[in-house]
């Protein structure tokens, strides 16, 4: 027998709308239950201070030492894009490809798991992780103009 749910005149009044004002006359901000708003971090293009905003997030210590490896020439986009040699593979005990999948795991099903985040999160191709670190870690994202 299911139990039956009764009406009281006590029940909470419904949450304000996203057109509604807070109590500081700002207008609120409706956000997910699950997570907030995303923004991109501050770029920083000294490695030493950027390997400490790393590892104070949470990240795997031995994967921001490959920050030395991946950035010779300076955090930028081309440095994560390069590819690595044959010799850099053999070193680093990597299959190959591109310098940014130094921060990735390829795990079960062929997604990548970003090894700068603490709990790792998971993309389907090695381009969304792209974007990920991108914005996430280096703070080398752009802002879309055509929208």
């Amino acid at each position: 027998m299911r139990p039956y749910i009764t009406l009281s005149s006590n029940i909470a009044p419904a949450p304000p709308s996203a057109d509604t004002e807070n109590e500081d006359n700002e207008p609120t901000m409706v956000i997910g239950t699950s997570r907030g708003p995303v923004l991109p971090v501050e770029f920083e293009g000294d490695i030493p201070k950027l390997k400490a905003r790393l590892l104070a997030k949470g990240a795997n210590k031995q994967v921001v030492e490959r920050c030395d490896t991946v950035f010779e020439n300076g955090v930028n986009i081309e440095a994560l894009e390069a590819r690595l040699t044959r010799d850099e593979c053999e070193e680093l005990g990597v299959p190959g490809g591109k310098k940014f999948r130094l921060f990735l795991k390829l795990i079960v099903g062929g997604r990548h798991r970003c090894r700068l985040c603490s709990p790792g999160k998971e993309y389907k191709t090695h381009r969304n992780a792209l974007r990920h670190l991108l914005k996430d870690h280096f703070g080398l994202s752009f802002r879309c103009e055509r929208w």
